[in-house]
């Protein structure tokens, strides 16, 4: 009787223990199947990566005009406060500006910027401009004010090189930015910006705020953001 129990207890041992190997076994072929499906769905995927293009207003103002575009109701109006913030800069303290954003607000737009060195974006220095009765009423800096350096651009790899590491990641990672591979590309604009901590960096801006960061000496990506535009709560 005890060798009859045992042997049953042996049996459903090895039931269970193939039934966990199975199940084992169709998960890690499932996954594979997905990945295939996935790797297969976006390896058709276009990586488009164009180079930031600047417009500049008195020698030291940089704008794009597709903030413009997308925020601005009237572009005269916008180009002429870019000339009133021109002046003003350029009488204050004599350096480079790029305006990222503006806002609208009861008798009074805000200009967001960063200071701009030998068309580099220095992310360590950002402030918001103040306009009223079309005269800047102040200059806030909500980081360091402006620095005197001389942040250069030498040595580094071609745009096209980078440009190309920038879309062979984006590539291997559009699951990641994209909701479905039937509906969109990945898009991409590159261009150059310096902090303290990575230096001068070459940044390209993609879907959905995702963005990837390159070491422009040596080609490597220092640091990436991947997201395909769905919040969760």
């Amino acid at each position: 009787m005890k060798v009859k129990i045992r042997k049953n207890i042996l049996i459903l041992i090895l039931v269970l223990l193939f039934a966990i190997i199975g199940v084992i076994c169709f998960i890690t072929i499932k996954n594979q199947i997905n990945s295939s499906i996935k790797e297969k769905a976006f390896e058709n995927i276009r990586v488009n990566i164009e180079q930031r293009k600047y417009n500049k207003i008195g020698d030291n103002l940089y704008y794009t005009n597709e903030l413009i575009e997308n925020k601005g109701r009237d572009e005269e109006s916008i180009l002429k406060y870019y000339q009133i913030i021109s002046d003003f800069v350029k009488e204050n303290f004599d350096c480079d500006i790029y305006i990222s954003n503006l806002n609208y607000d009861v008798g009074k737009m805000y200009f967001n910027g960063y200071q701009m060195i030998n068309e580099i974006i220095i992310e360590d220095v950002y402030f918001t401009i103040t306009i009223q009765d079309n005269n800047v009423q102040s200059i806030d800096f909500l980081r360091n004010q402006f620095i005197n350096e001389d942040i250069e651009k030498n040595n580094l790899l071609s745009v096209e090189e980078m440009n190309e590491t920038a879309s062979n990641v984006a590539r291997e990672n559009a699951d990641a930015m994209l909701n479905s591979s039937n509906i969109d590309d990945i898009n991409g604009e590159g261009y150059f910006k310096y902090d303290e901590t990575d230096g001068v960096y070459y940044n390209v801006d993609l879907n959905h705020g995702s963005y990837i960061k390159i070491n422009p000496k040596k080609g490597n990506v220092i640091h990436t953001y991947f997201f395909n535009g769905i919040i969760i709560d």
